[in-house]
């Protein structure tokens, strides 16, 4: 992974989350998402996926395959679920790239 120059002049964050188990949707497998999941920009089906969910308020968290790593997971934050607020944000703390990826 390589991060452009231009992202150099970011000022990036990080913070820990706490999220309960319960308020966490998962999509469980691969074979549930459609074959074009990993494209880049992100096809119609795949964006469709997270505007059911977001319109059907079914949880706060969506848990869905990472495009880059798809062993692990992405989780997509929905701030208007009336759940949301059982969500737990630490202290953000600044965050610098290793140089490495700036090659």
């Amino acid at each position: 992974m390589h991060v452009l120059d231009s992202a150099k002049h970011i000022r990036y964050i990080s913070f820990e989350v706490d999220i309960p188990d319960n308020l966490i949707l998962e999509v469980e497998s691969i074979t549930k998402l459609p074959r074009n999941w990993r494209t880049q920009p992100a096809g119609s089906s795949t964006k469709k996926i997270g505007s059911e969910w977001v319109q059907s308020n079914a949880s706060p968290v969506l848990s869905v395959p990472s495009v880059i790593i798809p062993s692990s997971r992405s989780l997509l934050l929905n701030p208007q679920h009336a759940q949301f607020n059982q969500i737990k944000f630490g202290r953000d703390e600044p965050f610098i790239f290793n140089a490495r990826l700036w090659k």
